[in-house]
């Protein structure tokens, strides 16, 4: 984690067996994905924290992908990555083991992994919107 203003290194996040491959971040987590095919769920605010011991950084590791991760994308409900087993997983927030909500196999070669991301990561969020707008109109 770098402070862009000066360019020091604030902390190492250490985790992966293998070459990171993909991170994404917002305000509150940091969310890597390796050649290990593990995405690890980092936690931001702890990570900027001197006083936070290494072993608190790490919020989760999923674990359910068998190949390299090579690209994911988040947002506030899912993380929604692609591998070289030839799977495009999506990750719900909202369930309490954060497993594999949606799995997409085979993609072909011509396929762009990251555009089948962005559109499950779309589709995913527009079903969400839409069951917490009518949970919304129940109250």
């Amino acid at each position: 984690v770098w402070d862009i203003e000066c360019g020091a290194c604030l902390r190492v996040l250490e985790g992966h067996d293998e070459l990171v491959r993909c991170i994404r971040f917002d305000s509150k987590r940091i969310v890597s994905g390796a050649y290990d095919g593990k995405i690890k769920i980092w936690d931001l605010q702890a990570a900027l924290d001197p006083r936070s011991q290494p072993s608190a950084l790490c919020m989760k590791t999923l674990t359910e992908h068998t190949g390299r991760v090579f690209r994911l994308q988040f947002d506030e409900f899912q993380i929604v990555s692609s591998s070289h087993d030839d799977t495009i997983l999506c990750f719900n927030f909202l369930q309490p083991k954060g497993v594999a909500q949606t799995q997409l196999t085979n993609f072909s070669a011509t396929d762009s992994p990251q555009n089948e991301i962005s559109n499950v990561l779309q589709t995913q969020a527009s079903a969400i919107s839409m069951g917490s707008s009518s949970l919304g109109s129940g109250i």
